[in-house]
């Protein structure tokens, strides 16, 4: 009798035990949740997971609130996920604290594709703060045949940091819509940033709020998506600095691309700093190459906009228009550093402070130093034999 009431005990405490692994629950604390395609494994349902971004992004929002004292980490497993929109409310203490994980770039995908209307962001922050996004990546889901809207809109100042995330946006890139009442920080590390330029509109990151760091990262902008022919006209910039915000790529590398020869006009910037914004470049690749009838432009300051330019390495080509590397107009740009050897026409700069060799021609056959002059026709001043060049 014993051992069946034993047995009895036993089965129906495994009983219990099943059911109870039977049914999911969310723990309204929890500290890590999940983001999967399904919540199910060997056919038991995982506790503190969901299957959609909405229905994740709504309990961050409206139920768990999370902030320094409380963070929250996501891990997001393989699969494609919707728009990751947070708005955050330091009244209800809910200050941001979360941290996305996601399973590498090809594997986690946050998606969205806006169409022509609002809201355009992939992902958006509203307000909040200490949001990290690892191993994971950001697309507007563009097709072959034609051009979706989304980027990234960040409002609100706060601190972010990108490590390992793949982000390939359309339109704008990174915006700041909103400024917060102190100036944001945001870190990208290891990371590539790529925006299109759609119908017009076309800067990769714009830092208007907020200061930013590259470091091991590229950044680009491409006029359009390869083989799409619609021909965009206007100035298009890969990085952008202004309102006292400032940039900061080290180690990385940035690109301003045509990829088709075109009609398109205007002109296509690696670097702008204006209205007293602030660029620092140390051991940075510049790319600016346009297939396109563009003039292309490697750095450009303006309205009290700052570029420095240490140990930057540059590459300019266009089919047809100017090629200018250093382009001033009320800013100021340090240390733009040399050119391998003199170029040839129309390479230019519109401000001095450019240097650059001159191999042929010279009185003794020797290389000399030519620094940029505005009064030789040739626009070149060789140091050695104290003339312009032809």
């Amino acid at each position: 009798m014993k051992l069946f009431a034993k047995t009895l005990v036993n089965t129906t405490l495994g009983f219990f035990a099943f059911v109870t692994c039977s049914y999911a629950a969310i723990d309204n604390t929890a500290p890590a949740v999940k983001l999967q395609t399904s919540c199910t494994e060997a056919g038991v349902a995982l506790n503190n997971c969901f299957t959609s971004m909405g229905a994740l992004t709504s309990w961050i929002n409206y139920t768990r609130l999370p902030n320094k004292t409380a963070p929250l980490v996501v891990n997001i497993g393989p699969g494609t996920f919707g728009r990751l929109a947070l708005t955050c409310n330091a009244a209800a203490n809910y200050t941001g604290y979360v941290s996305f994980s996601g399973s590498g770039p090809k594997q986690s995908v946050i998606q969205f594709a806006a169409g022509g209307s609002p809201p355009f962001g992939i992902i958006e922050s509203n307000g909040c703060t200490n949001l990290s996004f690892s191993s994971l990546r950001v697309s507007s889901g563009d097709s072959a045949g034609g051009m979706n809207y989304g980027y990234i809109v960040w409002n609100g100042g706060g601190m972010s940091q990108w490590s390992n995330v793949v982000a390939e946006v359309s339109a704008r890139g990174w915006s700041e819509d909103t400024c917060g009442s102190t100036k944001g920080e945001h870190y990208w590390m290891g990371s590539r940033f790529v925006n299109t330029a759609l119908v017009g509109i076309g800067t990769g990151y714009s830092a208007t709020c907020d200061d930013s760091w590259f470091i091991g990262s590229e950044i680009t902008l491409t006029t359009r998506k390869k083989g799409i022919l619609t021909a965009y006209n206007g100035d298009f910039v890969a990085i952008s600095a202004a309102n006292n915000t400032e940039v900061h790529v080290y180690g990385s590398v940035i690109r301003a691309i045509g990829p088709d020869a075109s009609t398109s006009t205007g002109s296509l910037t690696a670097v702008s700093a204006t209205s007293n914004g602030q660029v620092h470049l140390h051991g940075t690749g510049i790319d600016v190459l346009s297939a396109e009838a563009r003039n292309v432009i490697a750095l450009s300051a303006a309205s009290g906009g700052m570029i420095h330019a240490n140990g930057s390495a540059y590459n300019l080509s266009t089919a047809s228009g100017t090629v200018t590397r250093i382009a001033n107009n009320g800013g100021h740009i340090h240390a733009p550093y040399l050119w391998e050897h003199i170029p040839t026409a129309p390479l230019i700069s519109v401000t001095g402070a450019d240097m650059t060799t001159v191999a042929t021609g010279t009185s003794d056959g020797h290389p000399h130093l030519a620094i940029y002059d505005t009064t030789c026709v040739s626009k070149w001043y060789d140091t050695v034999d104290k003339v312009c060049r032809p």
